[in-house]
């Protein structure tokens, strides 16, 4: 599974493309504008492009903290459990969970590879055996920390903190 490139990322290159076209259709249609527009456009084409490529790269890759696991059920308490271990997520679209806790005594560890991918505000994350393998729905999405939301389709919400 790889990264796809979300619409806005494809709407700001599109932009990078036409501002640095703009002088070209000038030139060629008799319309070349004196120096200081010349800088105007060096100047815009050049934050464009800038930004383009700061657009490319995703705020989720790399090392992670899961601050915090919740399983919530319907009519139950829920559980919640805090620092389980890390999730390194990569830009090819892979990671690795280094992940170790423990609910009513029974210890689970999970320290396999996974792919990745994001669509907008949903994260999938595909491997096997294990709880985190599902499709979360993005809450918060700050530099330093997210938080994610899934459901088995029944009654069971699960909730994930990541912090850097």
């Amino acid at each position: 599974m790889g990264n796809e490139v979300p619409e806005n990322h494809v709407q700001a290159w599109f932009f990078c493309i036409l501002l640095a076209e703009i002088p070209a259709l000038a030139k060629r249609n008799g319309y070349w504008p004196g120096r200081g527009m010349r800088k105007l456009y060096l100047y815009a084409s050049l934050g464009a492009l800038l930004l383009g490529f700061t657009a490319c790269s995703p705020r989720l890759t790399g090392t992670w903290n899961v601050q915090r696991f919740e399983v919530i059920k319907q009519g139950e308490s829920g559980l919640s459990i805090n620092n389980v271990g890390t999730m390194e997520f990569r830009r090819n679209g892979k990671g690795e969970k280094n992940i170790q806790y423990s609910i009513l005594g029974i210890t689970k560890f999970d320290n396999l590879p996974f792919d990745w991918v994001q669509h907008g505000n949903s994260i999938t994350i595909s491997g096997n055996n294990t709880d985190f393998a599902k499709t979360w729905i993005v809450i918060r999405d700050k530099r330093r920390y997210q938080q994610w939301k899934s459901t088995d389709g029944a009654n069971t919400v699960q909730v994930i903190e990541l912090s850097r």
